[in-house]
C-alpha cells in the first residue's frame, strides 16, 4: 500500500516536464533557415497531426484549430500533407507504425481519410506496418465510421473519454453519454480491432472520489485493452480557454493524488498491469509485454511498444525525432501552408542532441519506461561509469533515497512504488536544460 504524507505531496508538487522528449521542446531553438531531414532509419514511425476540432474543450492543452465541419478545410489540409510527405520521402520509407492524432482526426470524412491513406501509401512503404492507430472523439463519430477505419487498416482505436460525470463534462465543455461510448466499444469489438483503448484525465474541475469511482466502474465494464490516465495540466497562462471554469473547482494536490491512487487501485483490482507513469494494460497487450521485456519506448505520443529509432511528424505543429535530432513544424496553419508553397519543410524548431544530451536522454527515458536503470548497461552503452558521470546529481538522488522514492546500489537504480508516482521529479535531477528557459510546466501532481 502506497503511503503519502501531506509534507511529501507539498514538497514534490513542483513544475516539471512530462519528458516525452529530452531536451524538452522549449529548449529547442527556433530556426529561420531551411532544414532538411537526415537519412531516416527504417522502419520508422509516422505521426500525422490533424488539428481541427468542432468545439473547444476547456481542459485541452493540444494544438487545435476550432472549425465548423467543412469539406474544403479537410481537402486543403490533405493536399498540404501530401506536399510535406513528398518533400520528406525521396524514396519510399518503410513504416512500422502510423498514428493519427489531433485535434480530432475523425474531423476528416470517410472520403478524406481514404484519400489521405492513399497519399501515405504513395510516399511510404506500408508492407512492414504492424500498427495503425487513431485518436477518436466519441462525441463526433458515428458507428458506421468504425467500419471505414477497419477497412483502411486501422487496428488500434483510442477513445478520448476523459470523465463520464455530467457535472464534470459540463464544466469542461465536453458532453458525452456512457450509452454512446458503450455502443462504439461494442461495435469496435464486433469488427475485430486489435486494441481498443480509453483515455481518462484525473484532476479535472468538479471531480470527486465518488464521481470518479463511478467513471472508473463504467470504464472497466467497457473492458478496454489499455487505459491512459493522464494528469490534468492546468496552465491558463498558456491556454486561455482553461479560464473557462473557476480554478476553485479544481481538486487540491492532495485530492488530485488521491484520485490517481483510487484509479490505480481500481484498475489493478480489475486485472490491469500498471505501466510506468500513467498507463494500464491487459497482461497480453503489446504495451504490457513491451514493458515487461524492457523494450517499451516513450515519445511525443506517450508510451509505445514500437522500438523504432526514428519518428516522423507531419502536419501543423507536428514533432519528429530523427538520428538524434528533433524537429517541430510551424504551429499556425497559414504559415504552414506558405512554407510548403515555397517547397520547404515547414520546420520552425530544430535541435541536434549533444553526447551529453544523448546520455541524459537515455537515463530519463529508461527511468520513465522501466522504473529502473542498470549501471552496467549504462557503462557498456556509453563507456562511462554512471556514478562518476552523474557525480553532481548524487546528493539529490541520496535525498530521494532517504524519502524512500528509490533504492540505489552499485549496479542499479530502482524506483520504489512510491517513487514511481514522482518519476517526473526524479528525472528532473538529470535535466541539464531545466532552468535555461522561462517556460512554465504543469505541476508534477
Amino acid at each position: 500500500m502506497i503511503k503519502l504524507t501531506p509534507q511529501l505531496i507539498s514538497r514534490y508538487n513542483l513544475e516539471g516536464p512530462r519528458y516525452t522528449s529530452y531536451p524538452t521542446v522549449p529548449n529547442w531553438p527556433h530556426t529561420t533557415s531551411p532544414v532538411q531531414y537526415p537519412q531516416i532509419q527504417e522502419p520508422a514511425s509516422l505521426y500525422i497531426h490533424v488539428p481541427f476540432c468542432q468545439k473547444r474543450c476547456f481542459f485541452c492543452a493540444c494544438n487545435v484549430i476550432v472549425k465548423k465541419l467543412s469539406p474544403e478545410i479537410g481537402d486543403t489540409y490533405i493536399d498540404y500533407l501530401s506536399k510535406e510527405m513528398a518533400l520528406i520521402s525521396i524514396k519510399k520509407i518503410s513504416l512500422k507504425e502510423i498514428h493519427f492524432g489531433g485535434g480530432t482526426p475523425t474531423y476528416l470524412s470517410d472520403t478524406q481519410l481514404e484519400k489521405l491513406h492513399k497519399e501515405i501509401s504513395t510516399y511510404f512503404d506500408l508492407s512492414t506496418l504492424t500498427e495503425m492507430s487513431i485518436e477518436i472523439d466519441p462525441r463526433t463519430i458515428l458507428i458506421e465510421r468504425l467500419k471505414t477505419l477497419k477497412r483502411l487498416g486501422f487496428n488500434r482505436l483510442s477513445f478520448g473519454v476523459q470523465d463520464l460525470d455530467e457535472r464534470v463534462q459540463k464544466t469542461i465543455n465536453r458532453q458525452l453519454s456512457f450509452e454512446k461510448i458503450l455502443a462504439l466499444f461494442l461495435e469496435a469489438k464486433q469488427l475485430g480491432f486489435k486494441s481498443i483503448n480509453a483515455d481518462l484525465i484525473y484532476g479535472l474541475p468538479n471531480q470527486t472520489p465518488l464521481t470518479f469511482q463511478e467513471t472508473l466502474k463504467q470504464i472497466t465494464t467497457l473492458n478496454p485493452d489499455r487505459i491512459a490516465l493522464y494528469s490534468f495540466a492546468y496552465l491558463p497562462s498558456h491556454h486561455a480557454h482553461q479560464n473557462g471554469f473557476n480554478p476553485k473547482l479544481l481538486p487540491t494536490p492532495k485530492e488530485k493524488m488521491a484520485l490517481f491512487l483510487i484509479a490505480r487501485n481500481y484498475f489493478l483490482e480489475a486485472g490491469y498491469v500498471s505501466i510506468a507513469m500513467d498507463h494500464f494494460a491487459k497482461k497480453d497487450d503489446d504495451l504490457a509485454l513491451a514493458f515487461k521485456n524492457g523494450t517499451m519506448r516513450r515519445n511525443f505520443m506517450g508510451y509505445s511498444p514500437q522500438p523504432t529509432r526514428d519518428y516522423i511528424g507531419i502536419g501543423v505543429s507536428a514533432i519528429g525525432s530523427l538520428s538524434h535530432q528533433f524537429f517541430q513544424n510551424i504551429k499556425t496553419l497559414p504559415d504552414y501552408y506558405a512554407k510548403l508553397d515555397q517547397h520547404q519543410l515547414p520546420i520552425v524548431r530544430h535541435y541536434a542532441l549533444t553526447q551529453d544530451d544523448i546520455i541524459r536522454q537515455y537515463t530519463i527515458e529508461t527511468l520513465m519506461c522501466q522504473s529502473s536503470l542498470n549501471k552496467k548497461t549504462f557503462l557498456e552503452k556509453f563507456n562511462q561509469h554512471f556514478d562518476e558521470y552523474f557525480k553532481a546529481e548524487q546528493n539529490s538522488l541520496s535525498q530521494y533515497e532517504l524519502e524512500k522514492l528509490l533504492n540505489q546500489t552499485q549496479d542499479e537504480i530502482q524506483l520504489t512504488e512510491l517513487g514511481q508516482l514522482f518519476v517526473r521529479n526524479i528525472c528532473m535531477v538529470f535535466d541539464a536544460h531545466l532552468n535555461k528557459t522561462s517556460h512554465t510546466y504543469s505541476k508534477t501532481i
